[in-house]
């Protein structure tokens, strides 16, 4: 709840950060408690923002409901966010998480405080190098070092209603998607 969000970043403040401390499951933050976040690793679901909004209007109230992860005010604050699905309880389809967190709609598609939604390149970084230094990993793709990443059809940082994943890569090797090189050969085809 609200009242444990002020009492963890405080406890969070005073651990080394090389021991990664993280807020998780930040969900109802009060705009007293968002100054604590600053500096402090915060994980959140937006997928479940979406998904609640309906419920969370009814069980917290307008003013109240405007606490559900107010995401742009925890950017603004300093919180160093990390973007997951808290699969099963919702999808695990980071597409939904992405979507949820930079359009700022419900699951119906609807606005529900969309002021807090935001903008896709800190969503993208929250979700990727973010998301990966806050539990110990490298927050980027180096020589030698392992190479997890996905391609894109379409521009998630242009618009992520539309773009979808092409194939997924972990540690340099091809786990799903559609085959490359069917894809780089049919691209040469209509050039020619």
């Amino acid at each position: 709840g609200d009242a444990a969000v002020g009492r963890a970043a405080s406890l969070l403040a005073a651990v080394p950060d090389a021991l990664h401390g993280t807020l998780e499951h930040c969900q109802v933050v009060s705009p007293e408690d968002l100054e604590l976040l600053g500096g402090i690793r915060v994980s959140i679901q937006p997928t479940h923002r979406a998904v609640d909004a309906d419920m969370t209007q009814l069980r917290l109230g307008q003013t109240r409901s405007s606490w559900v992860l107010p995401m742009a005010d925890m950017v603004r604050a300093g919180a160093r966010l990390s973007l997951g699905t808290d699969w099963p309880i919702v999808s695990a389809d980071p597409l939904l998480t992405l979507r949820a967190a930079i359009t700022g709609e419900d699951q119906h598609g609807k606005p529900f405080h969309a002021s807090q939604s935001l903008s896709p390149d800190v969503a993208l970084r929250a979700a990727t190098i973010d998301a990966s230094e806050a539990i110990g990993l490298p927050a980027a793709m180096q020589v030698g070092g392992q190479g997890d990443f996905v391609i894109w059809h379409g521009d998630p940082l242009g618009d992520i209603t539309t773009a979808s994943i092409h194939s997924t890569w972990v540690d340099a090797a091809q786990v799903a998607g559609e085959d490359l090189s069917t894809t780089c050969n049919a691209a040469e085809a209509s050039e020619a």
